[in-house]
This record gives structure tokens, sequence and C-alpha cells, in this order.
């Protein structure tokens, strides 16, 4: 599913005949209405993706070890993603068998001696286990014609303690080679200054390196790497055509000192513009919103939501809790506090990732609540990343392999992969596979792909300001407004609603609302295929229903 160029009169009239359409249907009974919905995705495929020259996306986060095998050795490579891109976006507006997603966030795929990648031995080559560096060119051939944009996990804290450098600085220190410049690459003290401190063999000499002792961290105040990065980062986007990077672990470049972290992400944002000017960068500020928006200051595009997302966070909490309504005033407290720092900052969402749990175990499984989550995390102003399995209900936790299991396509796919060592009961597919998702309408899997349909044909709901509706005051409904100015200077605004309810279907009238006039322009059901309904202003929503409403003039 490619998007085609944003046109307001072409938009307009879309919207005018999906009014007719919801309106035909509302005096039908909600049987007959979600049997035609069932039969085939009609609905959906008259909304059409726009196409805005910006950098607002939907991504999916893809682990190329555990995705698609195409040479039987049980790990993923790139000749297996690029074989399987149409499953993430076909480049087709007329067809719905693609996710939809229009933009890859891969994690590490540079040589590294574990599974993960995490400890990058060589910056600017490919993991022999994920292929070669011309495998990585067709697949980035591959994603270009598919309109889907590409990002890296830019690794910058830390290396491998087999890089080239790290190796260079401990071989100076044994030799007594004080002046070597790959020393100043790392931290290195004749003290032994904190447990993450590990020592250089016999020289007297320690290291740090926060995560394991094989990362040692990287000095990113030293000039000369430095140098290398921004060399690093001209071979990717300029070379390879990479589109921008994920930055890992920012708030360890110097662990509790914000000031300097932003002044190192200043330099990197800086850096990378002079490089490639429409550079999408977004940073991991795993921490509380209060310290993570201080990082905006540093111009960097987005950091990830951690407020919202993983099991502590904002969006599990008020969906096992049923609160819709104060997760809107949350939602629209963030966008402010963050545009507040950042005019141009784009928040970027998230249920969970690599490091955590899985969604589907946050919500103990409940087929409703993960619907109402994944319109929550895709309906959110700004770019939305979805982490690969999240769309079929995969479970993992305990040990990071288990949150990072193999997708699983389907018995007997040929692309089946294995996956890392994983620890049995603690993972898992409560939902079965992609090929059975994909034969079932109301399947997890294809609510995501009319979902993030939804979210590409009205710009409004991810570009746009967000503000608590007013006069619509039920606990289980979130109900927020969108607001956006497009570059001709119109106006548009849309009524995005959700059911925090897994069980209740909620009954309202926005007669009394400055909404009166809003028309029913796109909706999700529940896990029966329950849709929401209008008729004249009064809403009828299923549990874990959302809907779009826009202006009837």
């Amino acid at each position: 599913m490619q998007k085609t160029k944003f046109n307001f009169r072409k938009t307009l009239s879309l919207l005018l005949g999906l009014t007719l359409l919801f309106s035909s249907t509302a005096c039908n009974s909600n049987n007959d209405l979600n049997k035609e919905v069932k039969a085939d995705f009609k609905e959906y495929l008259e909304m059409k993706p726009v196409s805005i020259d910006d950098k607002y996306d939907t991504y999916y986060e893809v682990f190329v070890y555990s995705f698609a095998d195409s040479n039987g050795d049980g790990i993923g490579d790139f000749k297996g993603l690029t074989d399987k891109l149409d499953y993430i976006n076909d480049g087709k507006d007329e067809t719905m068998t693609d996710l939809g997603a229009n933009a890859i966030w891969l994690m590490p795929i540079n040589p590294s001696p574990t599974y993960h990648k995490y400890d990058v031995k060589d910056y600017k080559a490919i993991d022999p286990q994920y292929g070669s560096m011309e495998d990585f060119d067709e697949f980035m051939k591959a994603a270009k014609s598919r309109g889907i944009k590409v990002i890296l996990d830019l690794v910058m804290n830390h290396s491998s303690s087999e890089h080239p450098w790290f190796q260079e600085a401990v071989s100076a220190l044994e030799k007594g080679d004080l002046d070597n410049k790959y020393i100043d690459y790392y931290f290195f003290s004749k003290e032994k200054r904190a447990d993450y401190w590990y020592p250089v063999g016999d020289t007297g000499y320690y290291y740090e390196g926060k995560f394991w002792s094989e990362m040692p961290d990287l000095n990113l105040d030293n000039e000369d790497l430095r140098a290398e990065f921004k060399d690093i980062m001209e071979f990717w986007l300029k070379e390879k055509g990479v589109d921008g990077f994920r930055l890992d672990a920012v708030k360890e470049f110097d662990s509790g000192n914000n000031p300097h972290n932003i002044e190192i992400l200043s330099w990197i944002n800086s850096t990378a513009r002079s490089i490639k000017d429409d550079v999408y960068i977004v940073g991991e500020a795993w921490s509380n919103f209060s310290m993570y928006k201080q990082y905006y200051e540093s111009g960097i595009d987005s950091f990830f939501d951690f407020a919202f997302g993983d099991q502590g966070g904002i969006t599990v909490s008020s969906i096992n809790k049923s609160d819709g309504q104060s997760y809107a005033a949350n939602l629209e407290t963030v966008n402010q506090k963050i545009l507040e720092v950042n005019p141009k900052a784009i928040n970027a969402p998230f249920m969970s990732n690599h490091d955590t749990g899985r969604l589907s175990g946050f919500l103990s499984g409940d087929p409703n609540k993960l619907r109402i989550a994944a319109a929550a995390n895709i309906f959110t102003t700004g770019n939305s990343f979805v982490y690969y399995g999240e769309e079929i209900g995969m479970r993992g936790s305990g040990r990071d392999e288990n949150k990072r299991a193999y997708f699983y396509w389907g018995d007997n796919d040929k692309y089946q992969t294995k996956g890392a060592q994983l620890d049995e009961n603690a993972y898992g597919y409560p939902f079965s596979s992609v090929k059975e998702q994909e034969a079932d309408p109301n399947s997890l899997l294809n609510y995501y792909k009319k979902a993030i349909r939804i979210n590409s044909a009205f710009p409004e709901i991810s570009r746009g300001i967000t503000t608590k509706a007013e006069g619509i005051n039920n606990k289980e409904i979130c109900a927020i407004q969108k607001t956006w100015t497009d570059t001709d200077g119109k106006e548009h605004t849309a009524l995005v609603m959700m059911n925090f309810s897994s069980s209740d279907t909620i009954e309202l009238d926005l007669a009394s609302t400055s909404f009166a006039d809003y028309k029913l322009v796109a909706r999700l059901g529940d896990a029966e295929g329950n849709l929401p309904t209008q008729d004249a202003s009064k809403l009828t929503i299923p549990k874990a229903g959302a809907l779009v409403l826009k202006p009837a003039s």
C-alpha cells in the first residue's frame, strides 16, 4: 500500500462519499452491517492513503534475525526480508493484503559477536548472518520501490570489545603507548570507579562498560571519534540511501548528566542534517516524561514516548482501568509539553519493543484490549511504532531472547526462522500465525491493517494538535480533537473516539456538544466484528470500538 499525493478536493469528495455510505447502512441492523464488513475490506479500500512530503510515518520495527529466513539456516536475513516486504507494504493502494506501514526501523545489522548485534564490530558492514552488502542494497531498492522509508539502529553509546578501535586501545595500553589516539575513544582509568569498570589485562587500567563487559563505552566528546561517526553517517545516508537513524541509549552517553547528553545529541543532529537535510532521527531515552521531554532541546526529531509505552505505561494502565477520559487528558498534556520544548517535534508512541515484554502479555491476551491498544498507539499524534509480531499478538517475557522470538508466518512456511535460544512457555502465539489471521477478516492482524489504513487516509490523525474533546464526559471514552493546517493553509479537523472498555457498549449523543454536525467517516470494531454506528447525532460504540468523525461542512 503506497501513499498517494494529498488532494484536498478529492479527499473532501471521499469524505462525503463515506458519509453517504455510513448513512445508508445506519438504518440496517448491526448484524447485517457486520456481515457486510466481514465479507470484504471495501469500506477501508475506499480510504486512499495520502502522501505528504514530511517525516510523519507509521514505523515497523524489524529484528532481521527473527523475521524471515531465505536459506534454511534458521536465522533471518536480508533476502528473506526482501522477499517478505509485500507483507509490510506492497506499494499498491488497491490492496489490503499488506500491513500498510510505510517505514521500517531495522535493529542493528552490523557485524557482531552476539545474536542481538548491539555490540558492533564494524559500523560500515553487514553481519554475515544477515547476508552481504549486495543483499542489503537489493533490500533498499525493493523498499524504495514500495515507498518504504528505512532507518537504521545506530549504536553510539558503546562498541563491541572486538571492534578494532578498542583492540587498538588495549594493545596501546599493554605497550605503554599512552599517546595512541584510540585510547581516548573510550574511558580508561587507573581506578575501578564502579562495578561496571573492568580490568584491561594486567596493565593496571580499567575501562567503563555500563551495559556489559564486552560493550565498552565510547567517549563521544572525542573529536576524532566524532569524525569517525560523521563518516559512518555519510556512508549510510549518502551511499546507501537510508532515511535516518534510531539512536540507542542516549541518556547513557553521560549517565546522569542531561545537559551533556543534550549537547552530544545536538552535535549528532546537526552533523546528520549537514549530510541529509531531511534525515529522520528518533532517540531512546528510557526514563520518565519530565526527563526525556528535555531531550527535544537537542533538535532531534523524536524520542520514544516511554510514559505511554511498556507494561507500566499510561496506555496499558488506562485500558486496564477502562479509563479513556483521563487517557485523553494525558495525550493533550504530552502533546503540548513536547511542542513547548521543540515546535517541530514529532512524538514517537509505541506499545512494546525488543527490550520490553510483549503487549499481549501486558493485557493478558484479551483480544479486545489488544485492539484498544493498537488504536490508541496508531491514532496518537506522531510517528507510531509497531514492534514486529505485535500485530499478530505474539507473547514474550523474561529473558530478552523470548521478547525477540521468531515471527510466526505459518506452518511449513519456507521463510520461518527459529529465533534465538528460547525458554519454553515464555513466548507464544495465542492468536496463531500470519497465514491463519490473514484468512480471518476480524483477526488482530486485519485490525492493524484497518487502523493503519485509516491513519494514512486522514493526515490530521498523526499530524494534528491534540486536545481533549469538550462535552464528552464518559469515563470509558477517549475523545480527542485533532487539528492540522496543511501547506496551503487549510485547516483539517477530526474527532477521534475510542471505547476503552473491553466489555461494555457505550451510547452517547453529540447533540449538545460542538460536534453535533460531525459525521462518521472511519471506524474499527471489536473482536467479534461489531462496529460503531451513527444515527443523526447519536453514536453507538461497541467495546474496544474506535471511530473518526469529520465536520459535515
